[in-house]
């Protein structure tokens, strides 16, 4: 499944709002809808941090070669650090304040 995500636009609240003209979800052509197919093909994306691509992260987690447990912590949330982002953060990044760790 592929599909398109347009930042900073709105769910539509109903198929009359919605910005395409034909719409697979009905499979018909869409005016005067008071509210959303059932059938709907558009996916709300919730506020959220960076997306990443979480097949791209295992491999890389899984990819190491580690003799304890703290390396391999260490060696994963490395990659976590520098997993594919597939849609960027919306969010500012939390930041620890001083004294917290």
């Amino acid at each position: 499944m592929s599909g398109v995500y347009i930042k900073g636009m709105e769910m539509p609240k109903s198929c009359s709002e919605c910005f395409m003209n034909f719409c697979n979800g009905r499979k018909t052509v869409v005016h005067f809808a008071v509210e959303r197919s059932k059938d709907c093909p558009l996916v709300p994306v919730p506020p959220h941090y960076d997306l990443i691509d979480h097949n791209a992260l295992k491999i890389a987690v899984m990819d190491c070669d580690v003799e304890t447990r703290i390396d391999f912590l260490k060696h994963a949330m490395d990659c976590i650090n520098k997993a594919p982002v597939v849609i960027p953060s919306d969010m500012p990044l939390f930041e620890a304040e001083e004294g917290e760790t």
